[in-house]
């Protein structure tokens, strides 16, 4: 990822921002934002923050631009129907601010983003369309150790949310048992990708994506000049009651997700396709030579192998990431029965694919992976 290191405290650009007693404009250059989601909030948020002139942006979007787009995204046109919102966000973003630096990710948030990539943002931003995105950033978010501010919104109202650290309530703290439910069953119990995974159409309107993108940037900034935000609280809208106020968020004393983020991380240069399973598992035991047991990596994702059909005996490799591949694949070509899947989820050095890159497992860039026995041994963080 490309940094912008100006040092630059002013610029006509910011003229009359930094006529705001204590504003110090240098912060917002220096800052590294995470936005995911370039769909409307999205589109808000970023045109607000480059027009601020937030010096690093990274954009994440796994979604192509359609005509029921444009009556609410503001960097996107009628030519770019079927583009990458992630790629042409970016390219606008650039074109409002030239002086900025913003990087993309067209991909998809659950297994083509490294944990890496949060880790060394001062503030995620999320303007998702679906609970199961915002809970997976949330995780992420709160192992990585960075702060995350998340929009919502819906016909004629919405809200702005802080998870600030693992003290607050996190969002999974503000699932409903029915919410989780349907989080588990989105997302199949077996692994797979559901068949129907797209996320519900929510009617809205540009103005209340307007004012939501502008919540979220002015929470931003107001946190990036190191003035006072408050956690485990929602700001909350009500376009047509025209009222704007906070309500508090409860944290589960019960939530697994508030054990603080990783710490002793190795960062290494290398990217996914350029280091092996191996070569991470004979470094750990290298550096660790006291321990005895078998080290296992752990590739934070379910990788499938092949099918194996017992009725019929027929073999298919496959060599996807499992939440990539569809739930009908299960059912065996051939006979109609279902089939037995070959998945794993760690690799040890005797195994016979140990000496693949990490990028044949479907690991992304930025990436943090975990070398261990019964208990973590050494964590990784892959290049970019």
């Amino acid at each position: 990822m490309q940094t912008n290191n100006s040092t630059q405290t002013s610029h006509p650009r910011y003229d009359r921002q930094e006529k705001i007693r204590g504003w110090n404009q240098k912060s917002l250059a220096d800052a590294h934002i995470v936005v995911a989601g370039a769909g409307a909030i999205g589109n808000e948020v970023i045109k607000n923050l480059c027009m601020a002139g937030i010096g690093n942006l990274v954009i994440i979007d796994d979604d192509i631009i359609e005509a029921s787009n444009l009556s609410r995204t503001i960097l996107f046109d009628s030519q770019d129907i079927g583009q990458p919102k992630a790629l042409v966000a970016s390219k606008r973003a650039r074109q409002i601010n030239p002086d900025i630096s913003v990087d993309q990710i067209y991909g998809n948030l659950f297994y083509d983003v490294g944990l890496g990539i949060y880790r060394h943002a001062n503030l995620v931003i999320g303007a998702l369309d679906n609970n199961a995105a915002r809970l997976h950033l949330s995780i992420a978010c709160s192992l990585a150790g960075v702060p995350y501010i998340d929009g919502a919104m819906w016909a004629f109202g919405g809200e702005v949310r802080w998870f600030l650290d693992c003290q607050d309530a996190c969002f999974e703290c503000t699932l409903s048992d029915d919410d989780k439910k349907f989080l588990h069953e989105k997302r199949s119990c077996t692994g797979y990708k559901p068949k129907h995974d797209a996320p519900p159409i929510i009617p809205t309107t540009v103005t209340t994506t307007s004012v939501i993108g502008g919540l979220l940037t002015q929470e931003a900034i107001t946190y990036l000049q190191g003035w006072e935000v408050q956690g485990s609280e929602a700001i909350v809208y009500d376009g047509r009651a025209m009222t704007l106020h906070r309500s508090e968020l409860t944290r589960n004393p019960k939530c697994p997700n508030h054990d603080g983020p990783y710490d002793n991380i190795i960062q290494l240069n290398a990217l996914p396709n350029e280091i092996t399973p191996k070569d991470l598992l004979q470094k750990t035991a290298r550096e660790n030579q006291g321990i005895t047991q078998t080290l296992y990596l752990e590739l934070g994702r379910s990788f499938l192998m092949h099918y194996d059909c017992s009725s019929c005996g027929y073999h298919e490799d496959v060599e996807k990431i499992l939440s990539k591949v569809d739930e009908s694949c299960q059912i065996c070509p051939k006979c109609g029965n279902v089939r037995q899947a070959n998945t794993f989820s760690q690799v040890c050095e005797q195994d016979a694919f140990s000496d693949r890159p990490l990028s044949y497992f479907g690991v992304p860039v930025g990436e943090i992976l975990a070398v261990r026995t019964d208990r973590v041994i050494a964590l990784y963080e892959l290049g970019v």
